[in-house]
Formats: structure tokens, C-alpha cells, sequence
């Protein structure tokens, strides 16, 4: 586990106060607790490696515009860093009348650089409901873990990518992978490349609209997958 030392939860913390306590942080950044009213479009930039406790915050986004930046936005992490986020609600817009054909890229939790090969996320314990495209988007290498998480996204709980000749390792363990009432006709739980190591472990998937895991792309190379308990 990533180290909590120095980390506190500073008080009256609310949606102005985020991007500064994240740029503030060392080793770990304390979350408030409680429920924190997002604008759409709010962007919380992740600078450095760090563990994020999130006290079981609750991040709501209102409205129902289809966000056009990821939320918690790691996308400037160079190759060897480390990211854990843990005990984090991401409540994104509501979905509710959207056109199943509509387009939604931004990630609740996005860490997509290329050619981060010695890289490690941690997601656990946290739920993601909402329009954001993805839960969670990973692409460029290393190791990624999904523990006892509940994601969902209007195209897909969990994306995990990599497309300049490295190599991945995913863990998807005690998590469920749940679709918005209302999410894209192509929607998927799990969305992976073929090259991509893959351990789901007791995993369930509902309600997406066309699969629960889906191992697709063109690789040069073939992945090893292990699915155990995966409903």
C-alpha cells in the first residue's frame, strides 16, 4: 500500500479548495468526507505520485452536459509513478435523456500517457455512477488494479489500454461493473486489449448493452486471461 504519512483531512474543504489540497499533497492527499458539489467540467489534476484517501467523499457533478475533461485527471504522470485512490465516490451527469449514440470520452479517473511501462494504479473501494465515458481509463503500460470497486460509465465501467509495443498487467478483483439506467448502445464493462494480461477475479457485470468483458483490438502478441467467477 502506498504511505498515509502525512496526510490529514483539512476542514471545510469544498469544490474551489480540491485543486489546490492535490497540488499541495505528498505522499498522500486526505480527502474531506461528506458530499462535495462539483461544476461541470471540473478537472482535478493529479501532478505526482500519490495515494488519494478519500474519506468516502462523494464527488457530485451536476447537471446532465456531457463532460469534455476527465475529473480526476492523471494524464501528466510520467513512466514509473505510482497513483492509489481509495474509499472515492464519483457521482458523474446524469445520463437521463441522452442520445444512446452520444459520445463521452472524458474519465471519471483517467491516467493515459503512452509508454508508462513502470507504472502502477491502484483503484480500491470506489464507485463511479454517471455520464463520464469511463470509470476508470488506463493506457500506457505497467500494472493496474481494480479491488472491491463498483464502476460504471456511459461507454464502459473500466478501460485499459496499450498501443506502443509494451505490456500491461490487470487485476479486477471483488468489483462490480455497473452500466448507468441509461448508458450507450455499445456499452461495456470491461474494455481491454488482447496483448493485456488479465486476472478478473469475482467480478459481476450488469446491464451493459453489449458485453461484460470485451478482449478486443489487433495486437502483434497474445495476452494471458484468466477469468474466475465472473458473472
Amino acid at each position: 500500500l502506498g504511505s498515509t504519512a502525512g496526510a490529514r483531512t483539512p476542514p471545510n474543504v469544498g469544490a474551489a479548495q480540491l485543486p489546490a489540497l492535490l497540488d499541495a499533497a505528498g505522499p498522500a492527499c486526505a480527502f474531506p468526507g461528506g458530499v462535495v458539489d462539483l461544476p461541470p467540467d471540473t478537472r482535478l489534476v493529479v501532478r505526482r505520485s500519490v495515494t488519494i484517501l478519500g474519506n468516502g467523499t462523494t464527488l457530485r457533478v451536476r447537471g446532465n452536459a456531457v463532460p469534455t475533461r476527465s475529473l480526476i485527471d492523471a494524464d501528466g504522470l510520467p513512466d514509473g509513478s505510482r497513483l492509489e485512490i481509495r474509499n472515492l465516490r464519483i457521482e458523474g451527469p446524469s445520463t437521463a435523456g441522452w442520445d444512446p449514440r452520444t459520445e463521452s470520452n472524458a474519465a471519471a479517473i483517467s491516467w493515459q500517457r503512452y509508454r508508462t511501462w513502470n507504472s502502477t494504479m491502484v483503484v480500491r473501494n470506489v464507485t463511479t455512477t454517471g455520464g463520464y465515458g469511463s470509470g476508470v481509463s488506463r493506457a500506457g503500460g505497467g500494472r493496474l488494479e481494480v479491488l472491491a470497486s463498483d464502476l460504471g460509465g456511459w461507454v464502459a465501467g473500466a478501460a485499459c489500454f496499450e498501443s506502443h509495443g509494451g505490456s500491461v498487467s490487470m487485476l479486477l478483483q471483488r468489483t462490480r461493473l455497473t452500466a448507468p439506467t441509461n448508458s450507450k448502445f455499445s456499452s461495456i464493462g470491461l474494455y481491454i486489449h488482447p496483448h493485456l494480461d488479465l486476472v478478473a477475479e469475482d467480478v459481476v457485470g450488469t446491464a451493459w448493452n453489449r458485453w461484460v468483458v470485451y478482449v478486443n483490438g489487433t495486437p502483434k502478441s497474445t495476452g494471458r486471461h484468466r477469468l474466475s467467477r465472473v458473472t
